[in-house]
């Protein structure tokens, strides 16, 4: 299972308007993802990610979490993906 470790309530907020004329908001904060290699064993280091938060989203918590399972969606040519990613505490 994927781990995801979050350090700091810190976010960056970005925003403009696109070519088109839209408004636009992005909010991501830092986490670091602690993933398996080919082999199935952890990875020497955790991996530095960015979590995308909704508008109106608080910042997750200082912790470890993992991919909640609702994520998961069938997606273009019926194949699973991750739709919007959301976390979840770690078991411990």
């Amino acid at each position: 299972m994927i781990k995801i470790e979050i350090d700091s309530k810190s976010l960056d907020e970005r925003s403009g308007t696109s070519a088109k004329g839209k408004p636009y908001l992005i909010r991501e904060q830092v986490g670091y993802a602690h993933i398996l290699n080919e082999d199935g064993k952890p990875g020497k280091y955790p991996v530095r990610c960015k979590i995308g938060l909704e508008e109106k989203q608080n910042a997750y918590e200082p912790g470890f979490y993992s991919i909640d399972p609702r994520c998961m969606i069938v997606g273009d040519f019926d194949r699973v993906a991750i739709g919007r990613l959301r976390l979840i505490p770690a078991a411990k």
